[in-house]
């Protein structure tokens, strides 16, 4: 016998079925994307054919059209007589505290106090463009930047979970901090994540807010895609060195196409990929690249050392029934299925509720010598922070659980997820070649938990993820399992077991930094305080990379900040 369908499904699936089609259409309308192939942009090949009517040069040519990348493209081709070329092969917002910044400005470097907080913070500002919410009060609009191309603020969704967490961090003795961002506050607190994402629900990039169709539109800025990078052109002038163009490819047996450059070269293909690219040019570690057959153009031993990265060890625990958001990640009955459609529906059609969740909705940053919060433990661990008010712990809070690496989730129900984040790191990695193939991806070796104080600071940060679990109000939402997918007996372990279990699982909050850091060349630094490549004229790099230690913030909003400034440092240096 057919099954009946009750009205108010009916109902949806009509609406979700008008929202479909509403954005069906609104699709066909679109103008097509201004970005051209690799192909098409090569103004010379290395056969000597050249595409007519293409120029064969550009003033600056950037390498990367990640969150930097699209930064320098905009600002750079501001002037019409710079002619930019940017190359291109294929987050939650927090930027740190003022006092990482202050480290940065500690380097020894000729200039490096223009890279303190109070020098920075401009930049900060000027790529902001925060919208005050009647939500979050405290919030002082007048520490923000309000005119940039970045829209932050609160639009996204927060759940009840997310909320309660909040409250059982307040009540375990961890103060609330309206504003994490802000220099008078300070970083340390618990706080609604402050995100990219705009008043109509949909997230903000450097991409669409730096490369609008008016920036796109400047007859003097072209962007490529599809455009692998396999060198960058140095040319040897008397005693000196210097970069005047880019080597590409579009595949790999295709063939290598040149571009020259007149002034500038600036990668900002991140913390991976410009030490990548310089070892590819013969710029790094002599006796690595000779392994790999690369001719040596120029000896520079910190070129992919001192990886660091932020590690994450997640833990799921079980939720009462109807308290968190699984039922986007893995509906398991007809009504997940059909509270999907409907977040589905409401996000197309007012661009609010559960799909513009940040996921991660909130976070708490701590210190692991906090000892309130972490009670007594045998461990002696050395202070990594840049200063008294910094953090070297994160805490998350994610209204449902995913998937992990040999991790799987249980079948069925309502669960959640937290991340204890190392902030400050002392083990640091390695970005080396695989091969003299630039369409190898280079071996990256993290090195993570390679010394006993990194892993005694997470046991510390996990230690208080599991006191909250315990904590009011949120305790009341959490149903015991004893599933061993599931995290809810770490509570009885001891020191050194939980140390096992942080050892076992490590993950990556994708935020790679200082590979081609910032710092004097006898301190392994590949750039100067200008951004400079040592040895090495008219190159640049301006990405994560040059970070002279990793920040104990998330990184976008510092990388952002880095484009802006060296915007400013690479117009200053044009010359026409």
């Amino acid at each position: 016998m057919a099954s009946t369908i009750p009205p108010p499904v009916k109902a949806l699936l009509a609406a979700s079925a008008v929202a479909v089609a509403l954005y069906a259409a609104l699709r066909q309308g679109e103008s097509p994307t201004p970005f051209v192939d690799g192909s098409e942009v090569v103004p010379r090949r290395l056969d000597g054919v050249a595409n007519e009517g293409e120029e064969s040069e550009y003033d600056v040519v950037i390498v990367g059209g990640g969150t930097a990348g699209c930064v320098l493209a905009a600002r750079l081709s501001e002037d019409p007589r710079v002619r930019v070329l940017l190359l291109e092969a294929g987050g939650r917002f927090h930027s740190a505290a003022p006092s990482d910044y202050d480290e940065w400005a500690q380097t020894g470097l000729d200039g490096a106090e223009q890279w303190s907080f109070k020098n920075l913070l401009p930049y900060f500002h000027k790529f902001e463009k925060f919208v005050p919410s009647s939500r979050y009060p405290e919030v002082d609009p007048s520490m923000r930047g309000m005119n940039g191309p970045v829209t932050v603020g609160y639009f996204g969704y927060i759940h009840t979970v997310c909320s309660k967490w909040m409250q059982s961090c307040f009540n375990l003795g961890i103060p609330f901090n309206p504003d994490v961002n802000s220099a008078e506050a300070g970083t340390l607190g618990v706080t609604k994540v402050l995100t990219y994402i705009n008043s109509s629900g949909t997230r903000v990039t450097t991409q669409s807010a730096y490369l609008s169709p008016e920036v796109m539109k400047r007859p003097n800025l072209k962007v490529a895609v599809h455009a692998t990078v396999a060198r960058i052109l140095v040319e040897a002038i008397g005693e000196s060195k210097k970069a005047v163009g880019v080597e590409f490819a579009r595949e790999k047996d295709g063939p290598r196409c040149r571009v020259r450059a007149t002034q500038q070269v600036v990668l900002a293909a991140g913390a991976i990929h410009s030490p990548h690219i310089l070892m590819l040019s013969g710029i790094g570690p002599k006796e690595h690249l000779a392994e790999r057959g690369i001719p040596l153009v120029h000896d520079l031993a910190g070129v992919g050392q001192n990886l660091q990265d932020h590690i994450v060890i997640n833990t799921r625990f079980r939720l009462k029934p109807g308290h968190s958001m699984q039922y986007l990640r893995s509906p398991n009955k007809r009504t997940d299925s059909l509270w999907a459609l409907l977040a589905y529906v409401r996000w197309k059609t007012v661009g609010t509720g559960p799909l513009t969740s940040n996921l991660a909705e909130a976070a708490a940053f701590t210190r692991s010598d906090d000892m309130r919060l972490v009670l007594s433990d045998s461990y002696q661990i050395k202070d990594e922070t840049s200063g008294p008010n910094a953090p070297d712990l994160e805490h998350i809070i994610v209204p449902l659980a995913y998937s992990l690496p040999r991790r799987p989730i249980p079948s069925s129900g309502d669960m959640m997820t937290m991340g204890t984040v190392l902030l400050r790191p002392q083990s640091t990695g390695t970005i080396t070649l695989q091969s003299n193939d630039p369409f190898d991806p280079p071996v990256i070796d993290p090195k993570y938990l390679s010394t006993q104080n990194d892993i005694a600071v997470l046991v510390r940060g996990l230690k208080l993820a599991l006191r909250l679990i315990k904590t009011e109000p949120l305790a009341s939402m959490v149903q015991h399992d004893d599933d061993p997918l599931l995290d809810h007996n770490l509570e009885h372990l001891a020191d050194k077991e939980l140390e096992g279990e942080i050892c076992k699982r490590p993950e990556t909050l994708y935020h790679p930094t200082a590979t081609c850091r910032m710092a004097r060349l006898e301190d392994a630094g590949v750039v100067d305080s200008y951004l400079r490549v040592h040895g090495i004229e008219n190159l640049r790099i301006a990405d994560a990379s040059i970070f002279p230690r990793i920040p104990a913030g998330h990184t976008a909003a510092p990388v952002i900040a880095v484009g802006e400034k060296a915007s400013d440092l690479i117009k200053g240096s044009l010359k026409f």
